[in-house]
Formats: C-alpha cells, sequence, structure tokens
C-alpha cells in the first residue's frame, strides 16, 4: 500500500518525524539537491508544503512546494533510488494540488539539474522546458527551468494518468 502523508495534519511527533525523513533523505542525495537549510523541512512540514511519499507504510519521498500568487513552485523533489518510477512523484504532485488554499494555482514551475534522470519525469507529465541557466561554479551544470500550465485539471490528471501508462511502470 501506497499514499502520500500531509505531516501538517497529523500529530507534532509525526511532523517532526517527516521533517527528520526528508533531511536524510536531502543529506544521501544532497549532489541532486539543490543546498537548504535543515530547519526549512520542519517548517515546510508545518505550513503544509512538506509531503512525504510512502511505500508499505514507510517513508520513501518527499516534496517540498511554495507557492505566490497562482504559481506552486517546487523547490525540491526526492524519491528513493530503489522506488524511483513515476507512481510516488505522480502522487506528490496530484497531492500537492490538492492542499489547502491551492486551489487557485495555475502552473507550477521548477528547476532541475539538466544531467538528472528526473528531467524524464517531468517531461513525461507535461513540463517543458522554457529556458536554462548556468549554475553555481561550484558544479557548473546546467538548469533546465521548468513550466506546466495546471488550470485544466482534469487534462492534468489525464496527462499524469497516461505518463504512467505509457512507461508501464506502476504497480503496487
Amino acid at each position: 500500500m501506497s499514499g502520500v502523508l500531509q505531516p501538517h495534519l497529523g500529530s507534532e511527533d509525526l511532523i517532526r518525524a517527516a521533517s527528520s525523513y526528508a533531511v536524510s533523505l536531502h543529506d544521501r542525495h544532497h549532489d541532486q539537491l539543490g543546498f537548504l537549510p535543515r530547519d526549512t523541512f520542519e517548517l515546510a512540514a508545518r505550513r503544509g508544503r512538506l509531503l512525504i511519499a510512502t511505500e508499505n507504510g514507510e517513508a520513501c519521498g518527499m516534496l517540498l512546494v511554495g507557492q505566490r500568487n497562482h504559481v506552486l513552485r517546487i523547490h525540491q523533489t526526492c524519491v528513493e533510488e530503489d522506488l524511483r518510477r513515476l507512481k510516488h512523484a505522480t502522487e506528490m504532485v496530484a497531492a500537492a494540488l490538492s492542499l489547502p488554499g491551492l486551489n487557485q494555482v495555475r502552473q507550477i514551475k521548477l528547476r532541475v539539474a539538466d544531467d538528472l534522470p528526473a528531467n524524464q519525469f517531468w517531461r513525461a507529465i507535461g513540463c517543458r522546458v522554457t529556458h536554462q541557466t548556468r549554475g553555481s561554479i561550484r558544479r557548473g551544470r546546467l538548469i533546465n527551468h521548468y513550466y506546466l500550465d495546471v488550470r485544466d485539471r482534469m487534462q492534468l490528471a489525464l496527462r499524469l494518468v497516461q505518463a504512467v501508462i505509457n512507461t508501464g511502470k506502476y504497480s503496487d
């Protein structure tokens, strides 16, 4: 059984456990994720901006979002390496769009380093690269800036389902 937890709806212990898991996941995949201070995750969990994907009752991924005006910004997303397929990330994106206060979101924006496999997921669900910029001098990566129009929620739902079907990677 899988699903998506919204820690802010749970107990104080759940908020702490979710933020601790997100910090751990972030630390293990720091080379693929941008830097964020550790306290960002607990604050996001309290504000309803951190989602945790689960598989068989265990945490297996996280999605950190923010919102400004009618734009949902996905700041970080990561799924445990052995469970990376469209299922968990798709569920987290859908759950993020269902968060209280986000029903007026018209678009999703995010940034992903060009050399990461995550680009396949974002393109599979219909995101398009609007432009590219250079990342930090230390890593020297090319960064893809993605955009996805989500005003038509039924069309978005169809794209999410179709992406999963096309890959044949949806399994429970």
